[in-house]
C-alpha cells in the first residue's frame, strides 16, 4: 500500500475474464512486445511478482514510460466496399437508333433527358408507377364541359338573384333592429349620466368606510403572514443547521476530516472520489496494527500523514479500540450486528442534510410569495380607498347646474331617437314581396334542371373518353413541379392537362401532340446516377436494355462476422479510410439480422457466413469518382475514461499465469506489480491496467528502442 493513494478495489471475475479475452485477441501485439523483452520475462520467473531489486542495480538504466491516467478507446477495423445502391435497369420501348446517352457517373434529375432515340429524348420524371399506356385527352368531352360550366354560371346567377330578393328586406330589417338597439343603449347611458349627477353622497361615504375596513384587514393579514413565515423560516434554518452539523460530524467522527463550506454541498461519494478515499481500503482489518501514515509496523498509534485527507490517528483508533464490527460499506444496506457501517452513516447524514436544505429553500420561496401576495392585497386596498375618497369628495360639492341641464337634454334626445327607430322597425316587419320571391325561386329551379342535364351529358362522354388513374396524377404532379400549370392535379387527363403537355413538349423539342406515349418518360424515385451503359450510341434498340442506374447517395457495405453483431449498432459513428488514405466520417444506418454465406468458391474461409452492415457517409462528396472501391471502417466498440494506461510493450508474462509491469521507484529500485488488463487502445499503443501498487506518474520499464 502506497502512502497517500487509496488502493483500487478488485475487479469482478466477469470483468477480469473479459480483459483476458481481449488480451488473447491482441496476443500477436503483446507477443511481439514480450519477444523483445524475453530477458525480463526470465527475470520474472526467477524473482516472482513480489521481488524487488536494490537501488544500486549495476545494469544500465532501463528504458521507461510513465503511467498515465487518460481515456482509452478500443476500436475494430473492418473491410468494406464503397459504392451505391443496387443498380436498376432501364429498357427502351420506343424502337430506333440510340443517338445519345447520359454519361456513366453523371446525375440525372427531374425533367432531364436520360437518352435519345432517333434524336427524341426520353426524360426522367419522379414517381413510383411505371408509364404503361399512352396518356391523352379527347375533344369529345370539350362541348359537354362548356355546357356544364355555362349551366353552373346560370344557376349561380339565379341563386344570387333569389338571395337578393329574400334578403333585401331582411337586410333593411336587420339594420333597423340595429338602430333600435343603439338607441336603447344611448338612452341607458344618458339616464346613467343623469343619475350619476344626482347621486347621493351617503352611498359614497359607505364606500369609503368599506374601503378603509378592507385596507385595515389587508394590513393585518400582511403582518400575520410575515410573522407566520418568519417562524417557519427560522425553524427550517435551525433544522438545516443541525443537519449540516450532522453531515460534517460523520466525516469528523470516522475520518477526522473537517468539511469546508464547498465540501458540505457534495454527496459522500463525490467527496470520497475527489479525495481518492476508498473506505474499504482505509478500514481494512489486516492493517489495524499498522501505522496507516507510513505503512510500517508500529506499536503505538500512528501520526497523521499530511499527504492524505483523512486522519490516520482517528482511523487507527476506530480499528483498534472499537469493540464492534466496522463495515466500511454495507452489502445490500445491512448493518452487521453490534457494528457500524461508515458508508451508511455518511449517506444517512447526507440525506438528512439535503432534505433540510430543500425544506429551507421551500420555506424561503413560499414565504416570500405569501408575503408578496399579502403586500399586493394591501396596495389594491389603498388604491380602492383613494378612488372612493375622491368620488365622495366630488359628490359632497353637489352637481353642476349646467351639467345637469345638459344631461337631461341628452336623455330626452336619446328617448326621441329611440321612438323614431322603433317606428321604422315596425314598418319593415311586413317582410319581402311574395310575388318577386316566387319568380326568383322558379328561375333557380329551372337552372338546377339545366345543370343536372349538362352534368349527365358530361359523365356519359367522360366514361367513354377521359383517362384517369395514378399514372395520370403522377404525370400532372411532375408537370406542376417543372412549372407547367393551368390544370388540377386530380388524376384526370383533361384538355388543360393536354395543354400543359404540349407546352412541355415544345420546350423539349418533341412533336407537340398533347399525348405522352409509353416509353417517352422514365419514372424514378428521385435523382439517379448512371451506373453502366448496356448499349452504345449508334445501336439499334427495340425493347432492349439501355443502361442501369443507382441512387445518388454513397454507401459503404461491410460484411460483418455474426459473432460481432452485438458490437455494432445503428447510429454508431465510424471513420472511413478511402483508397487515397484520406479519412471521412460516417454513420451506421443498418445492421443486418440474417447471416448469409456467399455461394462463390475460393480459398478456405471465403465462404464463411456474414451479416451486412450499411454505412452512410456524412460527406457524400468525399466519395466522388469512387465506385466499388475497397475501404477500411473503424468503429469504436468500448471506452474507458480516467483509466490507468501503460504501453502494451510494458507487459510481462508471469510464470504462473497473468501479467505484470516492472515499476521503477524514485530511488532507482525496481519491482514487479501484478496487473489486471482492461481494454486495448490500438491507436495509442496503450492498454488499461489496474493493480494495488499502481498510480499515475509512476514509471514502468519498456523495451529499449
Amino acid at each position: 500500500m502506497r502512502t497517500g493513494h487509496p488502493q483500487p478495489t478488485a475487479r469482478p471475475a466477469a470483468e477480469r475474464a473479459t480483459s483476458w479475452r481481449r488480451l488473447r485477441r491482441r496476443w500477436l501485439v503483446v507477443g511481439a512486445a514480450l519477444a523483445s523483452g524475453m530477458a525480463a520475462v526470465v527475470w520474472v520467473w526467477a524473482w516472482g511478482p513480489a521481488a524487488r531489486q536494490p537501488a544500486t542495480n549495476p545494469g544500465l538504466p532501463p528504458a521507461t514510460a510513465r503511467i498515465t491516467k487518460t481515456t482509452l478507446k478500443e476500436t475494430r477495423t473492418l473491410t468494406g466496399t464503397l459504392g451505391y445502391s443496387d443498380p436498376a435497369p432501364v429498357t427502351a420501348t420506343i424502337p430506333g437508333t440510340l443517338t445519345w446517352i447520359a454519361p456513366v457517373g453523371s446525375t440525372v434529375e427531374r425533367g432531364d433527358p436520360l437518352f435519345e432515340v432517333a434524336g427524341r429524348p426520353v426524360v426522367v420524371l419522379y414517381g413510383s408507377s411505371p408509364l404503361y399506356r399512352t396518356l391523352r385527352d379527347d375533344v369529345a368531352i370539350a362541348e359537354p364541359q362548356v355546357k356544364v360550366a355555362r349551366a353552373r354560371a346560370a344557376l349561380r346567377d339565379a341563386e344570387d338573384a333569389l338571395v337578393t330578393a329574400k334578403t333585401q328586406s331582411s337586410l333593411e330589417l336587420a339594420q333597423a333592429e340595429a338602430k333600435v338597439a343603439d338607441a336603447r343603449v344611448a338612452v341607458k347611458k344618458a339616464q346613467e349620466a343623469l343619475d350619476a349627477l344626482k347621486k347621493s353622497p351617503s352611498k359614497a361615504q359607505d364606500a369609503v368606510d368599506s374601503a378603509r375596513i378592507s385596507l385595515a384587514n389587508a394590513e393585518g393579514d400582511l403582518k400575520l403572514t410575515r410573522k407566520g413565515w418568519d417562524g417557519k423560516t427560522d425553524a427550517a434554518k435551525e433544522a438545516f443547521g443541525k443537519a449540516l452539523g450532522g453531515y460534517r460530524g460523520v466525516f469528523k467522527k470516522w475520518l477526522g476530516i473537517d468539511l469546508s463550506e464547498s465540501d458540505a454541498d457534495k454527496d459522500p461519494e463525490s467527496l470520497l472520489d475527489s479525495w481518492d478515499v476508498d473506505l474499504d481500503e482505509i478500514f481494512k482489518r489486516p492493517g489495524r496494527y499498522s501505522d496507516l501514515g507510513r505503512f510500517t509496523q508500529t506499536q503505538g498509534a500512528p501520526s497523521d500523514d499530511p499527504s492524505t485527507r483523512w486522519n490516520e490517528t482517528t482511523v487507527y483508533t476506530w480499528l483498534n479500540f472499537y469493540i464492534g464490527t466496522i463495515a466500511p460499506t454495507c452489502e445490500d444496506g445491512v448493518i452487521p450486528a453490534q457494528g457500524a457501517c461508515v458508508q451508511r452513516e455518511m449517506d444517512d447524514a447526507w440525506s438528512a442534510y439535503r432534505q433540510a436544505r430543500d425544506s429551507l429553500d421551500a420555506a424561503e420561496i413560499q414565504g416570500a410569495k405569501a408575503i408578496s401576495d399579502a403586500g399586493s392585497a394591501v396596495t389594491r386596498a389603498r388604491q380602492n380607498l383613494t378612488v372612493a375618497e375622491e368620488e365622495f369628495a366630488a359628490l359632497e360639492m353637489g352637481p353642476d347646474p349646467l351639467e345637469k341641464d345638459q344631461a337631461e337634454k341628452q336623455l330626452a334626445l336619446a328617448q326621441a331617437s329611440l321612438g323614431v327607430a322603433e317606428g321604422d322597425l315596425s314598418k319593415l316587419k311586413g317582410g319581402p314581396d311574395p310575388l318577386k320571391v316566387a319568380l326568383m325561386e322558379s328561375e333557380v329551379a329551372a337552372a338546377r334542371v339545366a345543370l343536372e342535364n349538362a352534368i349527365t351529358q358530361l359523365d356519359a362522354a367522360t366514361r367513354d373518353s377521359v383517362l384517369s388513374g395514378a399514372d395520370v396524377q403522377q404525370l400532372q404532379r411532375n408537370l406542376a413541379e417543372l412549372g407547367y400549370t393551368g390544370f388540377t392535379v386530380d388524376g384526370t387527363y383533361t384538355p388543360a392537362t393536354a395543354k400543359a403537355v404540349r407546352a412541355w413538349q415544345a420546350d423539349l423539342g418533341l412533336p407537340v401532340t398533347g399525348m405522352v406515349e409509353a416509353g417517352q418518360v422514365i419514372f424514378t424515385p428521385g435523382p439517379i446516377r448512371i451506373a453502366e451503359h448496356s448499349a452504345s450510341v449508334g445501336n439499334t434498340i427495340r425493347d432492349g436494355a439501355v443502361l442501369t442506374y443507382t441512387d445518388t447517395t454513397g454507401l459503404v457495405t461491410v460484411e460483418l462476422d455474426p459473432a460481432r453483431q452485438s458490437q455494432v449498432k445503428r447510429g454508431d459513428a465510424v471513420t472511413i479510410t478511402l483508397p487515397n488514405l484520406k479519412t471521412t466520417p460516417g454513420t451506421v444506418s443498418k445492421v443486418g439480422t440474417v447471416a448469409t454465406t456467399p455461394s462463390t468458391g475460393g480459398q478456405s474461409g471465403a465462404n464463411r457466413p456474414t451479416i451486412p452492415v450499411k454505412i452512410i457517409l456524412t460527406d457524400p462528396a468525399a466519395a466522388d469518382g469512387l465506385d466499388q472501391a475497397p475501404v477500411l471502417v473503424s468503429i469504436t466498440t468500448a471506452t474507458a475514461a480516467n483509466a490507468l494506461a501503460v504501453p502494451v510493450t510494458a507487459l510481462l508474462a508471469l510464470a504462473g499465469g497473468g501479467y505484470a509491469v516492472e515499476v521503477v521507484d524514485p530511488d532507482g529500485g525496481r519491482r514487479l506489480e501484478a496487473v489486471t488488463l482492461g481494454i486495448f487502445d490500438d491507436a495509442g499503443g496503450l492498454v488499461q491496467v489496474t493493480g494495488p501498487g499502481l498510480a499515475p506518474g509512476q514509471r514502468v520499464v519498456v523495451p529499449a528502442t
